[in-house]
C-alpha cells in the first residue's frame, strides 16, 4: 500500500487538531468510515486511523506526484496523458456507484497521482463528503440528505444548489422537478466529473483557498458563468472549444457528446458511472472511432513512455524540489518513529508526509 523506497514504506498522514468543530470531525470520521472497506486501484487506499495526544490522525496510502490540480498546472501534459487520466477517474468512480458511494466532492485538488513502474496511477482522494446511498435506484429522484457544506463552485450539478425548477420532459411531456433543496442524486458526481475533464482540457484557473489557482471550467463572459448555470448552448460551444484530440476527428466528436452528456441539467439525463466508463473505453478503442490506430492501454496499465512525462528521479518523485505542492506543508506531525497503539504500526522518520 505505502510508497515504497529503501525499504522504507511511506504514507500520508492527515493531522487534525483536537480544537475542530464537531462537524468538521464528523466529516473526518465519515471519510475513515466510507473508506476503510473500499479496495481499488484509482481509490486512495486506507491504512489506519488513530488518536495521539490532542490530535486525530487518518493514514493514507502514499501518492508521490501529488494531486491533479498542481500536477496539470507544473507539467505540460499531452492530451494522450489527459486521456488516460480521464479514463482511470471513470474506473474508479464507476467502482464507487457499483457500491452506493456518492464522493460529492469531485474537483482536482482532490484527485492524486501515485508514479510507479514508468506509469502515473489516478487516486480518487478525500471522503470526507462522501455518503452511503444503499437504498436509492436511479429511478428515485434525491437522496435523502443535504449539500452541506454548500456545494463547491465551478464542480457541482445543478440539483446541488439550493432551489427548484420544473420542466417538460422532453419525451414524455410531462411536467418534472428537476432540482429540491439542493439535495444530490444519482449523477451528480458524474456532472462534476464532466466539469473536471473540461478543466483538465481548458487549464483555466480560478482563485481557491489562499488564493491557490483551482483548475475550473467556466463559460468566458463578464461575469464568467458556472457550467451549472450556463444554457446547453453556451455549455456545447464551451465543450466543441476546449476538447480537442488532434488527429482523431470522430474520437474527438464523440468524447465531446460524451462530456455534454455528463453535464445535462436534468440528472435523469446523465449517463450513469459505469455507462459513462464504457463509453469511454469504446472511443479510446474502437477502430471506428480512433481512426489513427493508436494503442490506448486499459486503464492502469500505463501508456507508452513516449506518452508520459520523462521519468523523474527518485528525489524528485519525494521531495516539493519538483515543483510539486503538497497541500499544507510544514504542519508539524507527530514525532517520527512513534509507535502509535491504535494500529502498533511503526512509522518510520523517512514515511511521514504531512498533507
Amino acid at each position: 500500500m505505502g510508497f515504497e523506497d529503501d525499504d522504507i514504506e511511506w504514507y500520508a498522514i492527515k493531522e487534525i487538531s483536537a480544537d475542530l468543530t464537531h462537524e468538521n470531525l464528523d466529516k473526518l470520521k465519515n471519510e475513515v468510515k466510507v473508506l476503510e472497506p473500499l479496495s481499488h486501484p484509482n481509490i486512495v487506499e486506507f491504512a489506519d486511523s488513530f488518536t495521539e495526544g490532542a490530535c486525530f490522525y487518518i493514514v493514507l496510502e502514499f501518492c508521490n506526484a501529488g494531486d491533479l490540480n498542481d500536477f496539470i498546472l507544473n507539467n505540460k501534459l499531452n492530451y494522450l496523458i489527459k486521456l488516460s487520466f480521464t479514463e482511470q477517474i471513470f474506473e474508479g468512480l464507476s467502482y464507487l456507484n457499483e457500491r452506493k458511494i456518492i464522493h460529492r466532492d469531485i474537483k482536482p485538488d482532490n484527485i492524486m497521482i501515485n508514479y510507479t513502474q514508468n506509469r502515473y496511477t489516478i487516486k480518487i482522494a478525500d471522503f470526507g463528503l462522501s455518503r452511503f446511498c444503499q437504498n436509492v435506484t436511479g429511478e428515485e429522484p434525491y437522496y435523502e440528505f443535504s449539500y452541506s457544506p454548500k456545494a463547491p463552485l465551478y464542480y457541482s450539478a445543478p440539483e446541488c444548489f439550493s432551489k427548484r425548477s420544473i420542466t417538460m420532459d422532453n419525451h414524455r411531456n410531462t411536467p418534472k422537478e428537476i432540482v429540491i433543496n439542493g439535495k444530490v442524486t444519482a449523477t451528480s458526481d458524474i456532472f462534476s466529473l464532466g466539469c473536471l475533464i473540461m478543466a483538465m482540457f481548458s487549464e483555466t484557473t480560478v482563485p481557491w483557498v489562499e488564493k491557490k489557482p483551482l483548475l475550473a471550467p467556466f463559460i468566458i463572459v463578464n461575469p464568467p458563468i458556472q457550467i451549472a448555470s450556463a444554457t446547453p448552448e453556451q455549455t456545447t460551444d464551451y465543450i466543441r472549444k476546449v476538447i480537442k484530440i488532434p488527429g482523431q476527428p470522430v474520437m474527438e466528436k464523440k468524447f465531446q457528446a460524451l462530456i455534454v452528456d455528463m453535464v445535462e441539467s436534468d440528472w435523469r439525463d446523465r449517463p450513469n458511472a459505469k455507462e459513462a466508463r464504457d463509453r469511454m473505453q469504446t472511443l479510446l478503442r474502437s477502430p471506428a472511432t480512433n481512426q489513427a490506430g493508436i494503442n490506448y492501454p486499459q486503464a492502469g496499465k500505463g501508456y507508452p513512455e513516449a506518452t508520459i512525462l520523462q521519468q523523474p528521479t527518485q528525489q524528485e518523485i519525494i521531495t516539493p524540489a519538483a515543483g510539486i505542492n503538497y497541500p499544507l506543508a510544514g504542519n508539524n506531525c507527530p514525532a517520527a518513529g512513534n509507535n502509535y497503539p491504535a494500529a502498533g504500526i511503526n512509522y518510520p522518520a523517512a514515511g511521514i508526509q504531512d498533507i
